[in-house]
């Protein structure tokens, strides 16, 4: 040897998985948010995003955004409907 190391010192770039893009720009996140924001269609969106291949990120916030949002939406109309039947007697 001469002295010098055949070691690559330099970190090789993130590996991402098969078929996976890098991470969603700041107008890919305001393109998701905008179709989620649509009522029917955002069901839609968020339910092909949550079960099919495609990029992890987006994958992970459709799931939590279907845990999320109907369960709100429970909540919300079981607090309505306990208040309009108190406020008919």
């Amino acid at each position: 040897m001469n002295g010098q190391d055949d070691f690559n010192w330099e970190t090789p770039p993130p590996q991402t998985p098969d078929g996976a893009s890098g991470p969603l720009s700041r107008k890919d996140w305001i393109i998701t948010m905008a179709l989620l924001a649509i009522p029917c269609i955002g069901i839609i969106f968020s339910l092909s995003w949550a079960f099919s291949e495609g990029n992890p990120d987006r994958k992970k916030f459709a799931r939590a955004w279907l845990i999320f949002n109907p369960g709100l939406y429970i909540v919300l109309t079981i607090i309505a409907a306990i208040t309009s039947f108190s406020v008919l007697q």
